[in-house]
């Protein structure tokens, strides 16, 4: 694969600024805090990578009852609680050497920049990790970073047919804060508009989402373009490639299922260097200084556009 020297530099640096943290706190053996779903697959893969670089790992997650010892034998939160979740990871961390602090989900990004806050370790602002899974939010900041965007405006998950909306169908119906595609629907007219708003209504019952992000969806213009994800690291505020990952389907919609990747890409050099350009800016816009990166984008007749923008790893096999 094509991100094989370009993980074995960001590996570098990571491990450098890792035995920068060490020294700078005395030398003293240092931990890695993990804050992470019990059921994250992305768990077992930062574990493994804590250990090939040589550091221990505490993991900080919602359950006190996992199989995996390091979930297990960690620091058990509710997540659904910030401000008692952040108390306890303080009162437990109280006189250990943490060396960084990684989320390994979009749920526990906002939490993880708390953490890091407090204990004075690099880290990105509460604010730009919410920009990651908030997409109103995210979509005006990068509007006013002066990124590409859809046309697009908020409504409210009661949409009637009787309202008219701002943009030209087709659009793209988004909840405001699910990851993995869920409930993003694609509508051509009024009507699939409003049967895409009951839908993903259903799918929002059992998400647990409350007040405005529960009540409110996004509607932005479809973007024709091939798809790319694009996945790399930002330390110290610099943007660091590891690969671009192609999704070969069309995806046209009604719905967005999660599809397969390949790499490397046969998205030709020049192109490359501009859907990476157009990341990096976006990453500006957001704010983000340090952690992985997860984008997705299309390349449009007018060039890219960021689609979505996490502060994580892509998930997966890919993610492993």
């Amino acid at each position: 694969m094509q991100c094989g020297w370009r993980w074995l530099r960001v590996k570098l640096i990571f491990s450098e600024q890792l035995q920068f943290e060490s020294t700078k706190r005395g030398g003293l053996p240092g931990l890695v805090l993990l804050i992470a779903q019990s059921g994250s697959y992305r768990v077992a893969p930062y574990i493994r990578a804590a250990t090939s670089l040589g550091y221990e790992i505490l993991v900080v997650s919602n359950s006190a009852h996992s199989l995996i010892p390091e979930i297990a034998n960690g620091i058990t939160v509710d997540f659904d609680n910030p401000v008692k979740a952040l108390e306890l990871i303080l009162a437990a961390t109280d006189g250990l050497h943490i060396l960084c602090a990684l989320a390994t989900d979009d749920s526990c990004v906002e939490l993880c920049s708390q953490v890091s806050i407090h204990l004075n370790l690099p880290h990105n602002n509460p604010e730009a990790a919410e920009l990651t899974h908030r997409k109103d939010l995210a979509r005006r900041a990068l509007r006013k970073g002066g990124c590409r965007t859809p046309d697009f405006e908020i409504i409210e998950i009661n949409y009637s047919s009787k309202n008219a909306l701002s943009i030209d169908y087709p659009v793209v119906v988004k909840p405001l804060s699910l990851s993995a595609s869920r409930g993003v629907i694609r509508a051509d007219n009024q009507y699939q508009l409003v049967a895409a708003c009951a839908r993903i209504d259903k799918i929002l019952d059992s998400s647990g989402q409350t007040g405005f992000i529960r009540n409110h969806l996004l509607v932005e213009s479809y973007l024709d373009g091939a798809e790319y994800a694009i996945e790399g690291f930002i330390i110290n505020g610099e943007f660091h490639l590891l690969t671009i990952f192609e999704k070969p389907e069309p995806l046209t919609g009604p719905y967005f299922e999660e599809t397969y990747y390949i790499t490397p890409s046969r998205l030709e050099g020049e192109l490359q260097q501009v859907l990476i350009a157009e990341v990096r800016k976006c990453c500006q816009a957001y704010g983000l200084k340090q952690g992985p990166i997860h984008a997705e984008a299309r390349i449009t007749e007018t060039g890219p556009v960021l689609l979505e923008l996490a502060a994580r790893t892509i998930g997966g096999q890919c993610g492993q």
